[in-house]
């Protein structure tokens, strides 16, 4: 009888130890969280805010596809230069960097809507699976 209290003890002492840890565990992870949801609110601000930050954060590609969203969303077709057509891209990012041309913004706010985008998406608390 004595045995089965012990092992009923035991049994509750790990029960309580799994508790404590998956608690410890969940503690951590809101504060990476909160870390990292900090700092992506803090590039956000770099990106609304600093003037340089599109042509400083971006590359030639970059402004491959806002040239292209462009001249799509304008009717030229997919074209960069208006002359040649091209299809040297990734679709479904081109139909994302579409969105703020069809919106009605210039070519500067399209880009930080899209290195927001990016950011957003690309950080640990953007959207999951």
């Amino acid at each position: 009888m004595q045995d089965a209290r012990a092992a009923k003890v035991e049994r509750s002492d790990a029960s309580t130890d799994a508790e404590v840890r998956a608690a410890g565990s969940r503690s951590l992870w809101h504060l990476l969280l909160g870390v990292v949801g900090g700092v992506t609110a803090a590039w956000v601000l770099v990106l609304l805010l600093w003037d340089e930050a599109p042509f400083t954060l971006t590359f030639d590609d970059a402004y491959y596809y806002l040239g292209i969203a462009r001249n799509l969303v304008d009717g030229h077709g997919s074209t960069f230069d208006q002359i040649n057509l091209t299809n040297g891209y990734h679709p479904l990012w081109l139909l994302v960097s579409t969105v703020p041309f069809a919106a009605g913004l210039d070519d500067l706010a399209a880009a930080r809507v899209l290195l927001i985008v990016q950011l957003v998406v690309g950080s640990p608390i953007g959207p999951r699976t």
